[in-house]
């Protein structure tokens, strides 16, 4: 069964229309359902009805800021406080400029930096503790990433991101593209570019240009690829979306310093999960907060959180604890200039935030850090992903103020040493609950968010109680030939998950008695194919392939997609002639 796309599309456009005036009457139900006794609740109501967006937003910072006494106020004040402060209001309506508020952040970490920089340049006898602090970080550091790189496995690691590079932008970024353009690359990054490119032979293929032809003049290759790339001396500054009062400032690096970078972040991340600090697994640190909120002593647990973290991680504070072939690589791969609205100036931080190595440098230095005021065996007394830290309490004040003299801002609101709420990786603790609200991020502008809200707003038994009022406010935007119940959990996006009694009562739902298994609807979302043809369109499709790429659809564009209804039967094993088959589809 399919949908027309046509009606759908009237859907959308009816919901985007009237999203403004749904949002008030969702938050207006929902504090109105609120006990009168709670402070928060008229001065809410007050500013929605005035349409008065900036009070909102200092109405959800305050809530956000303050200390509760219990489980349930904690989580009532934060849930209405994250219906607020993520919310894409209309620019219209307030008075927040994101991107002035990020642009101006990225300057103050960018004098921040420069701080610190003269600091080490000038300094010739730092003061006895940190002398010791210092010598503690290049030990764990260079017992954690070894002299020198092994340029073998960093050729080897090298990889394209998914994202967009210097020449290569909007919603075709896929590896067609990059390797069909024209390739960028820094100075610096153009001999180790070439090198990790010769280590792989499709990748010689694709600039070489002699097809079917092995070249195997090494002077012949590099001369080929030299006249593949274009130098530039810069990364370009960018936007995306964080909240709705400030942006977040990426920079979107040259092509080969991306390739360059990405394979120093796994072999970073392969040198960290040896020593105990895993960063694909965030368990570690929920589980640090949550033991943090339980225990109110020494040995329990703090959360520490920083402001503009990697934006904060300066030059000559690499210099200063990286090891010198380390330190030499990155400086020599990372774009050590930037340019926004044609101006170009050159950083003062080692690295922003779009560099492949970024997140495990930063988790490396805040791991070394740790160690350095007491903290013993990674994994187990500390934790670190990225920015987010867990430590002993009793070490926590001697990190902050390593911390500072390092250059770096603690996030006050986000840091947590008292009381007993702990967050870390996107887990909130009171007391050993979990009191993580539900965040509103999106508009209620089209069938796949209202969705997404209903299947979201129950990650807990207590987030789920307290959007009871409201669920069939959101249902009731959904037309009824696209309410697509599901007794079993799928994409947020494309259906609405239920128990098992409500899908029965759904029309869409279908029993297949050769499956013995019930099927229902979903509204899938299918990438576009990219279908450019080049130059190095061959040598892309077998790298895709050798990656595991959908034979379907090897290249798509980013963020663009169709959507259909298709028919759902969940995977189920049965005996078929002599052996087993997985029966699964869609019609």
């Amino acid at each position: 069964m399919r949908s027309k796309p046509g009606h759908r599309q009237d859907v959308k456009r009816n919901l985007s229309h009237n999203s403004w005036d749904f949002y008030r009457n969702f938050l207006g139900r929902i504090m109105s359902d609120l006990p009168d006794s709670l402070s928060y609740k008229k001065p809410v109501i007050g500013a929605l009805q005035a349409n008065d967006v900036d009070s909102l937003l200092g109405i959800a910072d305050s809530l956000s800021s303050q200390m509760y006494d219990d489980a349930s106020s904690h989580f009532l004040a934060n849930q209405v406080a994250c219906l607020i402060k993520k919310y894409p209001f209309p620019v219209s309506l307030g008075s927040f400029r994101p991107k002035e508020k990020a642009w101006e952040k990225f300057l103050q970490a960018e004098a921040r930096c420069a701080q610190v920089n003269e600091y080490f340049r000038s300094a010739h006898d730092l003061d006895a503790p940190v002398q010791f602090h210092f010598k503690a970080m290049r030990d764990f550091i260079y017992h954690v990433l070894g002299p020198v790189v092994d340029r073998t496995s960093w050729y080897e690691m090298c990889d394209f991101g998914p994202g967009a590079s210097i020449g290569v932008g909007g919603h075709a970024t896929n590896l067609n593209r990059k390797l069909c353009s024209d390739w960028t690359a820094s100075p610096g990054a153009l001999d180790y570019g070439y090198a990790a490119f010769v280590h792989d032979w499709n990748l010689i293929r694709s600039f070489s240009g002699r097809s079917g032809i092995q070249i195997l003049d090494p002077a012949e290759l590099r001369r080929k690829f030299r006249e593949k790339c274009t130098l530039v001396r810069h990364n370009k500054i960018a936007f995306a979306p964080k909240t709705t009062v400030t942006d977040r400032v990426i920079a979107v690096e040259p092509f080969i310093n991306g390739f360059l970078q990405k394979g120093l972040d796994q072999l970073m991340r392969l040198k960290l999960k040896r020593v105990g600090l895993d960063l694909s697994d965030q368990t570690k640190n929920s589980e640090g907060a949550r033991l943090g909120s339980l225990y109110d002593d020494e040995l329990s647990f703090a959360t520490i959180d920083l402001s503009s973290a990697s934006d904060s991680i300066s030059e000559e504070l690499c210099r200063n604890l990286l090891p010198p072939d380390w330190f030499d690589i990155m400086n020599s791969i990372r774009s050590k200039s930037f340019s926004h609205d044609g101006v170009v100036r050159r950083y003062e931080k080692f690295c922003s935030m779009g560099n492949g190595f970024c997140f495990p440098l930063e988790t490396l230095l805040f791991a070394a850090a740790a160690h350095a005021v007491g903290c013993k065996s990674p994994g187990h007394d500390f934790v670190v992903y990225g920015d987010d830290i867990v430590l002993q309490r009793r070490r926590a004040r001697d990190l902050l103020v390593l911390l500072e003299v390092m250059g770096f801002a603690v996030n006050s609101g986000k840091t947590f040493i008292e009381g007993p709420f702990r967050e870390s990786c996107g887990r909130d603790w009171f007391g050993g609950e979990d009191v993580r609200p539900f965040v509103l991020d999106f508009r209620f502008d089209c069938i796949e968010s209202c969705f997404k809200f209903l299947n979201l707003s129950k990650r807990n038994q207590r987030s789920a109680d307290f959007f009871t009022g409201v669920n069939d406010l959101v249902l009731s935007l959904i037309p009824d030939k696209f309410r697509f119940f599901r007794p079993e959990k799928g994409p947020p996006d494309s259906g609405i998950d239920t128990d098992l009694d409500v899908f029965l009562s759904s029309p869409f739902a279908r029993w297949n008695r050769h499956l013995q298994r019930w099927s229902w609807l979903e509204l899938h979302h299918r990438p576009v194919e990219d279908n450019l043809t080049g130059s190095n369109s061959a040598y892309a499709l077998t790298i895709a392939v050798i990656q595991g790429a959908n034979s379907e659809q090897p290249f798509t564009f980013r963020r663009k997609t169709r959507a259909k209804v298709v028919r759902v039967y969940p995977p189920k094993l049965r005996h078929s002639g002599g052996g087993v088959a997985r029966h699964f589809g869609r019609v």
